[in-house]
């Protein structure tokens, strides 16, 4: 694709305004207990309180007379927004969530504020437990950041502040808003690859170390801990399978993009941990593999235009050209697990290529699934599309969930009653730890007993002193 091609109004990063906003409406303790503070912390910890989740979202297609149709903004409330509040360890580490939206969605800056505050009330609508502070930080702050693509450097100025005590944990939630200024559907093509597009850009967005990715239908299935995104050393956890299971038209585009056989394939796994400053590091070294290519966008239109110069695009994973990056320029500052073939397959995998050791087929238990690829029965399927059903299938996998993630499950009556049901002492989560969308984990397949065997390892990090959202409970249960 030649540079002649592109609009002059690609060859700049716009800067976007970045908007932190709280929440919930007013404060209030947690609980009359002061938290207790933390006298020591891992390096996993350490690491997992510099992370901040990303995600690109859209409003989706307005629905006439309230239609059921899941899409959108309802999609992340009903999966993401909603989960992720009930299940992420508030009482020690404060929710960090960037959110980038179109800048074409809005005519004038009414209709910006008000989309601003549409998204805001996302996060109202299921965290409405007033025994929780999730008071906002800040008020409208904002972060101005730029981009020279045509050198592929960044530079920030940063205003928002996080009033957070380096001792105690705080159950705030911090929500940035910000503006893709990549809106452009007849040069990047249809919202789907302009969302991939901007993740390449995500480090313009945030100054966190960290940067856990999600998509608007991650289904979050149990209690977090920063064990489950950070191994011992502070390493992020990557969970991936080899190129054979990947899609033909993915490990085609990593192909491309690095001029040499793919080694893994990760679009298998939410949140995927990256560091920061890897994001930048990545667009450089593609740009020394594609000389020809003056800046990075221009790189990106060359990917999806590889096959088909003129109108058809071809497909890709960002999560696949990133981890593919990862792998061989950074893989001793990651903690690999690729989900394991029968035994004789791994021995030669390990045996003829050096890339891979025999420690990164062990498995590790997934804390999230992609919602919207639960079901193979088409039935189910057109009823977990619709706002209803989407709502039921999240529900039946939160309780299971909740239920795995108390420290004893039959601890009392009341947990006793919610979790009877779910032989938490002698089952392993399947379709919540092992496995990512409709299909089994090849490691629960392979070895269920080494599968269960972590999962109970697992299950002995679980948090006493996670705070469960009583409304929620009570939706969940019915009592």
């Amino acid at each position: 694709m030649s540079a002649k091609k592109v609009t002059k109004s690609s060859r700049r990063f716009a800067t976007p305004h970045i908007y932190t906003y709280s929440t919930t409406r007013t404060p209030a303790p947690a609980n009359n207990k002061t938290p207790p503070a933390l006298t020591t912390v891992s390096e996993e910890e350490a690491a997992f309180s510099k992370l901040e989740l990303f995600l690109s979202a859209f409003p989706g297609t307005e629905q006439p007379n309230g239609g059921d149709r899941i899409d959108g903004f309802t999609e992340l409330r009903e999966t993401f927004i909603r989960t992720i509040q009930f299940f992420w360890p508030k009482y020690r580490h404060q929710l960090r969530i960037t959110a980038v939206l179109d800048d074409n969605l809005y005519r004038n800056e009414e209709e910006k504020q008000s989309l601003i505050a549409k998204f805001q009330s996302l996060f109202f609508f299921y965290d409405d437990d007033d025994d929780h502070d999730n008071e906002m930080i800040g008020n409208s702050t904002s972060s101005n950041t730029s981009a020279d693509v045509s050198s592929n450097t960044t530079t920030k100025t940063t205003t928002t502040s996080i009033a957070t005590s380096s001792k105690l944990p705080t159950t705030k939630t911090q929500l940035n808003i910000a503006f893709n200024p990549r809106s452009n559907s007849s040069l990047y093509g249809s919202g789907w690859y302009m969302q991939q597009l901007i993740m390449f850009w995500a480090d313009n967005f945030t100054d966190a170390e960290y940067i856990g990715f999600v998509d608007d239908d991650t289904l979050v299935t149990r209690a977090i801990v920063p064990h489950d995104l950070f191994d011992e050393k502070g390493r992020p956890r990557v969970i991936g399978n080899l190129p054979r299971a990947g899609v033909k038209e993915w490990m085609e585009a990593s192909e491309y993009t690095f001029k040499r056989k793919a080694y893994v394939y990760t679009m298998t796994y939410f949140p995927v941990v990256i560091k920061t400053e890897h994001i930048r590091k990545m667009r450089e070294e593609i740009l020394k593999l594609h000389p020809e290519h003056g800046y990075f966008d221009e790189f990106y239109l060359a990917l999806i235009h590889r096959k088909y110069p003129q109108k058809h695009i071809s497909s890709f994973s960002q999560f696949c050209i990133m981890m593919e990056y990862l792998f061989q320029y950074h893989q001793e500052e990651y903690d690999w697990h690729f989900e394991s073939s029968p035994p004789a397959m791994i021995e030669e995998e390990t045996s003829t290529t050096p890339h891979y050791t025999r420690e990164m087929f062990k498995p590790f238990p997934r804390v999230s699934i992609h919602g919207s690829y639960l079901f193979m029965a088409v039935k189910k399927l057109r009823h977990a599309n619709t706002v209803n059903g989407r709502n039921e299938a999240v529900t039946n996998i939160m309780k299971e969930g909740y239920c795995y993630s108390l420290p004893k499950w039959n601890a009392t009556d009341v947990t006793a009653r919610h979790c009877a049901r779910y032989n938490v002492d002698s089952q392993c989560f399947d379709r919540g730890q092992w496995r990512f969308e409709q299909y089994p984990s090849f490691w629960y397949l392979n070895n269920s007993t080494e599968a269960c065997a972590v999962h109970k390892r697992r299950m002995q990090l679980n948090p006493p002193d996670h705070l469960w959202n009583k409304k929620e409970l009570q939706r969940m249960f019915g009592y």
